[in-house]
């Protein structure tokens, strides 16, 4: 994480590619910490926090193709978080 506050947090992305880091593909954004899967993620959140998202793709009972975020809950705190 590059940032952190009450209500968001500023990260930057590097997607796995076949099982490997693609540097070349870094993403920066701002998640809201509703967006967070878990209530108990929270207590990570915090600068220098590393952390893996995972987006899949699902289909609802009516068949319309929906993104699926799943954060991860075993993300690594920050050096002297611990």
């Amino acid at each position: 994480m590059k940032s952190a506050n009450a209500d968001e947090f500023s990260a930057r992305m590097i997607p796995i590619i076949d099982g490997r880091p693609d540097p070349t593909r870094t993403e920066f954004t701002t998640f809201s910490l509703d967006d967070l899967d878990d209530e108990s993620d929270r207590d990570l959140v915090a600068e220098g926090a590393i952390f893996y998202w995972t987006i899949g793709r699902g289909r609802t009972a009516a068949g319309t193709q929906t993104m699926c975020p799943w954060s991860g809950s075993d993300a690594c705190r920050p050096p002297g978080r611990r």
